[in-house]
């Protein structure tokens, strides 16, 4: 990242109808990138589209100068574009935050109706967002496991104590990550610390990382989106131009991804259901995790007959994809992720940003796309640390428990019932990418957005500190509690999966010739 773009949507203007918690999220996030933020009691006398029951982000403005105008269906005689943007869907059961961070989920539908707001801005439509729909894609192994009648072998696993003090996680689902960390171990001294093991195995660029306690005082939440400005374009390289987006009732735009494992492909899977093409980059030397190839996924029945095709987190997570082989190890491989990558609108990735300096994919292709990125850690001494959401879980923070009446040290900190920084920096990322676009829109020179996985939990630690525009408090939630952190029931994944199925939240897919259920995303046109 390089020149820093502050408030790059400002001269938006958003007006929130009957808004709750979830509500007072969205107003926090979509402010901090520059939106003016207004609260209506009641529905605008001029809705084209009258609310039903619920809480409403309606568009109300265009943009900051009279000759930008933004993609729409029709604009009224008054010059004013019809009201778009976000619905909130609640849900008709009391939602349960049991093995999250408390206010998980309130957090999560904020990002995901923020999203909405901008997709709906962006298409000209009004975008539904479903409370549930949010709820499964934050636990979603749990759902996948319920669908497909298996046990879910994809539940974080508890803290390791190190001999020295303290305790790490471990992520060693890479071919041969298990034998390295074995071999690392044994170059260690006995009272090595679980910090000196995270940091040693860091070297050899191994997905571990050290439990840290909680910090206080509480930092103030902080916008997990950060912007770069465009670069001077170098001879021969056009800047990028305003205007991505075409009118329409969907997004219309292409995104080329190089994402892998959950957060990233929830991110351009969402985009895909909002009308994007989504191309995915993913070599066969190395498929993407969740496909799960040599096992350890959800399959069907608990049994893996086709592998590489018969993952439950693969098919959810990779719908309405196109694919490309491409090892870019390869020239003309490369040649041909160039092409792509100069010919869509986005490009995003989720690399250590060390990766991406190796292979210098952004200047191979150029100022042309919007080019986002998505990695483990954000600015800081693990910035090219390499972490998946249960690592990045244990940094943070929000692991770090009550002590137990009996003062064991094992009661310290504890692992989620899932990696749920995974799907809330896949909420993050779309959102991102929304509003990467919308700012382009604008003619606002946006060369890079980023968001991590840890800066996209890090308002959860917060203690809600942040105010909107509105006035309001804004923020993830009401309270700092971790006792949710030590239920890890598989009745959360059958209950969600129900409750699904009968809001009509569910798709049903053939996996192997057997039919299941599968969730069909939280923003909806």
């Amino acid at each position: 990242m390089s020149e820093p773009l502050e408030a790059p949507l400002s001269g938006l203007q958003v007006e929130l109808m009957q808004v709750g918690a979830a509500g007072e999220v969205a107003a926090w996030l979509l402010a901090g990138l520059g939106v003016a933020v207004e609260v209506a009691s009641r529905p605008s006398a001029s809705s084209a589209d009258p609310p039903s029951a619920g809480p409403h982000v309606f568009w109300t403005c265009t943009a900051p100068t009279p000759d930008v105008v933004l993609p729409a269906t029709e604009i009224r005689a008054d010059g004013q574009l019809p009201p778009s943007g976000a619905r909130l869907r609640r849900s008709p059961i009391a939602l349960s935050d049991a093995g999250l961070p408390e206010a998980s989920l309130v957090y999560a539908t904020g990002v995901a109706l923020a999203a909405g707001a901008l997709a709906g801005l962006l298409s000209g439509a009004t975008v539904t967002v479903d409370e549930v729909a949010v709820a499964i894609e934050m636990r979603l192994p749990d759902v996948l496991a319920a669908s497909y009648a298996t046990s879910n072998p994809m539940r974080p696993a508890p803290p390791r104590r190190a001999p020295g003090g303290g305790f790490y996680h471990a992520d060693l689902g890479a071919p041969g990550a298990s034998g390295d960390f074995e071999r690392l171990l044994g170059t260690l001294a006995s009272d090595v610390t679980a910090r000196e093991v995270a940091s040693q195995a860091q070297l050899w660029r191994l997905a571990v990382c050290d439990y840290r306690p909680r910090k206080h005082p509480q930092e103030p939440a902080r916008i997990p989106v950060r912007f770069d400005a465009t670069p001077v374009a170098t001879p021969g390289r056009a800047a990028p131009a305003p205007g991505p987006i075409r009118p329409g009732r969907r997004l219309d735009c292409s995104v080329v991804d190089m994402t892998s494992m959950w957060a990233g492909p929830l991110a351009t899977r969402l985009l895909g259901g909002l009308g994007a093409t989504v191309t995915k980059v993913e070599p066969a030397f190395r498929p993407d995790g969740t496909r799960a190839v040599a096992g350890g996924g959800i399959y069907p029945g608990g049994v893996q007959v086709d592998p590489g095709r018969d993952s439950a987190m693969w098919n959810a997570l990779n719908r309405w994809k196109l694919h490309e082989d491409l090892d870019l190890r390869e020239p003309a491989a490369m040649d041909r992720f160039v092409t792509l990558a100069r010919r869509a609108d986005v490009v995003i990735d989720s690399f250590s940003p060390r990766v991406l300096a190796n292979l210098d994919l952004p200047g191979r292709v150029g100022p042309g796309p919007l080019w986002v990125s998505m990695p483990a850690f954000g600015p800081g001494v693990q910035r090219d640390w390499v972490a998946y959401g249960t690592g990045v879980h244990a940094q943070s923070g929000l692991g770090h428990t009550w002590h137990a009446p009996g003062g064991a040290d094992d009661e310290d900190f504890h692992e989620p019932a899932v990696s749920y920084p995974d799907p809330l920096c896949g909420l993050t990322g779309a959102l991102a990418v929304l509003a990467g676009l919308a700012a382009r829109r604008l003619g606002r020179r946006v060369a890079r957005v980023e968001v991590s996985l840890d800066e996209a939990t890090q308002p959860l630690c917060s203690g809600v500190d942040g105010v909107a525009l509105t006035g309001r408090r804004a923020g993830p939630g009401q309270g700092y509690g971790m006792s949710t952190l030590r239920c890890r029931s598989d009745g959360e994944g059958r209950k969600l999966l129900d409750v699904a199925s009968k809001l009509g939240l569910t798709a049903t897919w053939e996996v192997g010739g057997r039919p299941l259920r599968h969730p069909s995303g939280p923003l909806r046109l």
